[in-house]
């Protein structure tokens, strides 16, 4: 089992909306940052206000620092940038903070530290009605071949593969002609099924193997397409990474729009000109997002923002049917594991292992909220460890 339909027919936008930057910025950081700033410093564009895991902490606008704690606030003003300075692909990657925009939100520099003979770049986009990484793809063809070229031409990889939709037309189309004359890149299309977009789910179906932490152990590597254009602006623009394209949903409309790091939610609908009065707000896509405030602040770790009709499903008795069993993508045993939630066995049913993709919810023709189920179990038994 490879994934489910969860979209009838993704309708498919490439335009791209610049969302302008709001009077306020929230920089969040985690507690074991560093932080070189203070307030009434003046920053660019681009300037490191900290360190974070080994990481620069990037400012995405010009201004004046008001506020250090608990997140660092910056008022805005008019746009002036400060670039890297690099002397290699793993040097750039570390000074622009580039991390994987796919949603692990993992430093990118780890991955290609070491050689693998694979790259495999993601396209396949699964989550529905988002469709982020396809507007930056036709958007940015260019830019990504380019990069993809240079990583031929000096890691040591043996050929790439671009695993996209097979439901695109206009996206086939530019890939075919992008890279019908490079023996070495190979285009891959693959059904439009989620979670198909998880690295493992498409390392096995491109390549039929199997492996335990990291696709390196297979010799590969997966990058997202943003992730891919992010690298090349890095490498070749010396820009760091402060701003990328997401996915704007509401029951009407769906949007792509250029953000940056640190807007809120508010000032990002508020330019569409989107009501969202009495509406739920999910940040990160309605499979594997959660549910937000208008004042949260969205980073670079999202996708997608929906702002939808709140529908309450009630919820009724089990079945048994088995759904939920027969299409988990690690092959859990949701409803096991509700019923076992308190019990000494729970930790056979290895909890631990959901990906919280929520195929389990989706499924569940009695409406069970066996994803919320399985991440308590999955919290007990990582605390018990």
């Amino acid at each position: 089992m490879i994934g489910i339909k969860v979209e009838k027919k993704k309708q498919y936008q490439d335009t791209i909306t610049t969302i302008p930057c709001p009077k306020k910025i929230t920089i969040p950081y985690s507690k074991d940052s560093i932080i070189k700033v203070k307030v009434k410093d003046t920053v660019k564009t681009g300037t490191v206000l900290g360190i974070c895991n080994e990481l620069p902490i990037i400012s995405s606008v010009s201004g004046v620092v008001t506020k250090i704690k608990p997140n660092i606030q910056i008022d805005v003003t008019i746009d002036k940038f400060e670039k890297i300075k690099h002397d290699s692909l793993i040097d750039a990657l570390k000074k622009a903070s580039i991390y994987g925009l796919s949603g692990s939100f993992k430093p990118t520099y780890l991955k290609y530290n070491q050689p693998a003979k694979t790259l495999i770049v993601n396209m396949m986009e699964c989550e529905p009605y988002v469709m982020a990484d396809y507007a930056t793809t036709i958007n940015y063809i260019k830019e990504i071949k380019e990069m993809l070229i240079y990583l031929l031409n000096n890691h040591p990889f043996e050929e790439v593969i671009i695993a996209y939709p097979n439901n695109q037309r206009n996206l086939r189309e530019t890939l075919t002609t992008s890279f019908e004359d490079n023996e070495n890149i190979r285009l891959v299309s693959l059904p439009t099924l989620y979670p198909l977009g998880w690295e493992k789910l498409l390392v096995r179906a491109i390549k039929h193997v199997d492996y335990q932490e990291n696709p390196i152990e297979v010799g590969c590597i997966v990058s997202n397409v943003s992730t891919i254009y992010a690298m090349y602006k890095a490498y070749f623009l010396n820009i760091p990474l402060y701003e990328r394209v997401i996915t704007v949903v509401n029951e009407d409309d769906k949007y792509n729009v250029l953000i940056r790091n640190g807007m809120k939610v508010k000032d990002i609908l508020s330019y569409l000109k989107i009501s969202y009065n009495d509406k739920k707000i999910v940040l990160g896509g309605l499979m594997m997002g959660r549910e937000v405030t208008p004042n949260t602040v969205v980073t670079l770790k999202e996708n997608s923002i929906f702002c939808i009709d709140d529908v309450k499903q009630e919820e009724s008795s089990c079945i048994r049917c088995g759904k939920c069993v027969n299409t988990c993508p690690v092959k859990l045993s949701p409803v096991l594991i509700k019923e076992q939630i308190n019990s000494s066995r729970l930790t056979r049913l290895h909890p631990e292992k959901c990906i919280e993709c929520s195929i389990c919810s989706y499924i569940c023709p009695s409406r069970i909220p066996l994803k919320q189920i399985v991440l308590t179990a999955k919290k007990k038994v990582n605390e018990h460890e």
